[in-house]
């Protein structure tokens, strides 16, 4: 079980990127401490480096959170990221226009 400390320290990210997962439901603690600190299991650590693998790949967070909700094929996955880099080079394309 790791701490959030050990956590950000495994994955790079701060405390307050961690948090921030868990109130969007990206992230979810096994439980408490003794000493009431926040606990993650190996499978919480491994769902963390995929948020931060599609994160990087600049997947919004609305969707890496239903690509981790449901057990997504390989192909629905390619979907959803590739609906994603479409919208971003569409806004690209647009802001040029607008300039």
């Amino acid at each position: 079980m790791y701490t959030i400390k050990k956590l950000c320290e495994r994955s790079g990210l701060s405390r307050t990127a961690l948090l921030y997962y868990e109130s969007i439901g990206l992230l979810e603690s096994e439980g408490r401490s003794e000493s009431n600190y926040r606990l993650y299991s190996d499978v919480s650590a491994e769902r963390l480096e995929k948020i931060c693998t599609y994160r990087d790949a600049g997947v919004p967070f609305a969707d890496i959170v239903q690509i981790l909700s449901y057990d997504n094929s390989e192909e629905e996955i390619n979907r959803i990221i590739s609906g994603t880099r479409n919208m971003s080079t569409e806004a690209r394309k647009n802001d040029k226009e607008k300039a």
